[in-house]
This record gives C-alpha cells, sequence and structure tokens, in this order.
C-alpha cells in the first residue's frame, strides 16, 4: 500500500475564491457535512505569468481538492462516497470542491514526525507513519490529528483511477508506503520516483 497526498502540477491554473474572507469561513473544511448549509461561492482562475494551461484540478489548497467540468461527471460519483462535492461558480465552468468526511484514524503518531503546540495540539506533521490496517485499500481520507488543516490522503488505488481518468494538473506525492515506509517532508518541490503527474 502507497499512501499519496495531491499538489498542484507546475504549469497549471489555480483556482481562488473572489471573496477572500471565503477561505477562513465557508472553504474551512473541519471534516462535518457542509452540504445543508451551502451555497455557492464564487471563484477565479490565477495564473500568475498567464501562460498556466487550464487544468481539471484548479489547485486551491491541500485540504480540499477542487474538480472542473468532465472530470466532476468521471470522477465525482466515485468521490462522493468519501465526502460531499459542494458547487462553485469558476469562469467559464463549474467546479465542485471535494469536503472530505471520511476520517480514519491511521496515523502512527509514535513513529511519525510531528510538530506539535505548547498545548500538545499537533501543529505539522513533517513525516507520516500509517498503521495500514486501518486503512482500506481504496481510499481518500483525512486523520482526526488534523481535521482543519490537514491533507487529503489517497490510497494508490484511487490514485490509479484518476490517472486513467485522462485528466490533468494534479501531482500526487507519495508520503508513505508499506516497503519503503516514510517519504519524509514533501513540502517541497522534489520529485520521487513513485510520485504521479496528471
Amino acid at each position: 500500500m502507497r499512501i499519496y497526498v495531491s499538489a498542484p502540477r507546475p504549469g497549471f491554473e489555480w483556482a481562488m475564491p473572489v471573496d477572500s474572507r471565503d477561505n477562513t469561513e465557508r472553504l474551512a473544511f473541519k471534516g462535518v457535512p457542509k452540504l445543508y448549509s451551502w451555497w455557492t461561492v464564487e471563484m477565479e482562475s490565477v495564473r500568475e505569468d498567464g501562460n498556466e494551461e487550464p487544468s481539471d484540478f484548479p489547485w486551491y489548497i491541500s485540504t480540499t481538492l477542487v474538480l472542473k467540468n468532465r472530470a466532476i461527471e468521471v470522477l465525482g460519483p466515485e468521490l462522493a462516497e468519501f465526502g460531499e462535492l459542494l458547487p462553485a461558480r469558476f469562469p467559464d465552468a463549474w467546479i465542485a470542491l471535494l469536503n472530505v468526511l471520511n476520517i480514519v484514524d491511521a496515523l502512527d503518531e509514535d513513529a511519525s514526525e510531528i510538530a506539535r503546540f505548547s498545548s500538545g495540539e499537533v501543529m505539522q506533521i513533517e513525516s507520516h507513519v500509517f498503521h495500514p490496517e486501518r486503512i482500506p485499500p481504496r481510499a481518500v481520507f483525512k486523520i482526526p490529528q488534523q481535521l482543519y488543516n490537514g491533507d487529503i490522503f489517497y490510497t494508490d488505488e484511487i490514485v490509479r483511477e484518476f490517472e486513467e481518468s485522462g485528466f490533468t494538473g494534479l501531482w500526487f506525492k507519495a508520503v508513505w508506503d508499506t516497503e519503503n515506509g516514510s517519504y519524509g517532508s514533501r513540502f517541497g518541490d522534489t520529485v520521487f520516483e513513485v510520485d504521479r503527474f496528471m
């Protein structure tokens, strides 16, 4: 088993809320349902140098996944079992944000490298180690230690489904697997052979 996090693929567009207040209010996903209190967020395409390609997954932040048009149609039903897809507006397109509700208590805190606040709460996980027996082979999940500001995790079976879809714009970074253990901090631009690009 290999576990990944997603990241923006260089050279592709990003998405940002038109109203910056949405960053800390409506788009603060904490592992709880939002669908029935949701109203559509307006987002805009961000292209730093103007040459970025359109993406099927315009990058926003690692705590949610943004899907556009056909990606919603093709992968949306598969991802819906792990959370809810919340609609948003985008220039000339419809997008949806994945609010992950599948919380899996699979982090091995003793073996992982974790920076903590003075209160003992998790500030940042530098190196992930998981209990593989707690993770289904096909899963998209968050961990209870980082519901608000933590990454979404993807198993290799899910990443394979993304690859086979033919869509573009994501970089899946390996963070841990049963054979090699942790891949350490993945905050930079280092590419490993086991990473996957779409």
